[in-house]
């Protein structure tokens, strides 16, 4: 009788020790949750991917879809598009997601950034939907990161001028909502067009205020495609620059060679200060 006593003893014991060593997934789902919304997916998806393994372990599917949503977001920065795409295409049919709005967005939020792209068409009515959605169960944030990937679509989509103006409207309400993430993909989005469209020397104060900004968050990673988006400005202000100087030069040259060729003397070549004669057509 001892030694089933002493033996219950010990499994009540090991079986307590384990409930109390168990990390709380409230708590892991609200820290990856904290750490994306300052773009911080390195720290974000390994906390997703234990709560959602927690949640399942208590049967939670509920928690368990918010916790995997978080966990594929990471999944897809790393490349992994068509294997997510399935996944979360299965996933938002299911009833849990469908009857949950909030847990419908943070899905198609996930889709949204594959279709994007791949399929511009199908990003616009992900982004719609969530846009729509948000602003019923009033989710301000969801619904200012909406508009603002409606105006990537846009920009895609080759209307430059919407998207500038949807982005900028977008980071002015990420700022006003301390959405940090946000602004930094929507500085990051409009930095890379400005640049591409002859304005980098106007990116480049736009990609230092996002970079400040990432700079006092703590819990802020390392903004690989802000700095990539900098060098991409910087590289264009540079060769601007270059091309300016050469056509200063050829248009001083022009204008030398003008004055001598009809002064009558020999022609200066305004780069190396050599004297070049010049020989008319029909002139010996």
């Amino acid at each position: 009788m001892r030694w089933y006593i002493q033996y219950g003893i010990g499994v009540f014991a090991l079986i307590a020790t384990h409930e109390a060593g168990a990390a709380d997934p409230e708590a892991l789902l609200s820290q990856g949750d904290h750490y994306a919304d300052v773009g911080n997916s390195v720290k974000a998806g390994p906390l997703y991917a234990q709560a959602e393994l927690e949640f399942h372990a208590r049967g939670d599917a509920r928690r368990e879809m918010y916790a995997k949503f978080g966990r594929l977001r990471r999944d897809v920065e790393t490349g992994s598009y068509f294997a997510v795409q399935e996944e979360v295409g299965r996933d938002l049919v299911k009833t849990v997601v469908q009857n949950d709005p909030a847990l419908k967005i943070r899905g198609l939020a996930l889709k949204g950034i594959i279709d994007l792209n791949v399929n511009t068409a199908a990003a616009q009515d992900d982004f719609s939907q969530i846009q729509s959605m948000a602003k019923a169960i009033g989710d301000r944030k969801w619904e200012n990161r909406a508009a603002g990937e409606l105006g990537i679509v846009a920009g895609v989509n080759g209307d430059v001028r919407g998207a500038a103006v949807a982005l900028v409207k977008a980071i002015n309400t990420a700022v006003a909502l301390n959405d940090v993430a946000g602004q930094i993909l929507f500085a990051t989005w409009l930095a890379n067009g400005m640049s591409v469209h002859g304005m980098a020397d106007r990116a480049i104060p736009l990609l230092d205020r996002a970079l400040t900004l990432v700079g006092k968050e703590p819990d802020a990673g390392f903004p690989v495609q802000l700095y990539i988006a900098k060098i991409r400005a910087l590289t264009r202000v540079a060769g601007q620059k270059r091309t300016n100087r050469s056509k200063t030069v050829n248009r001083r040259g022009s204008e030398i060679c003008a004055g001598e060729r009809d002064s009558g003397r020999p022609m200066r070549n305004p780069q190396s200060g050599r004297v070049t004669v010049v020989q008319r057509s029909g002139f010996q």
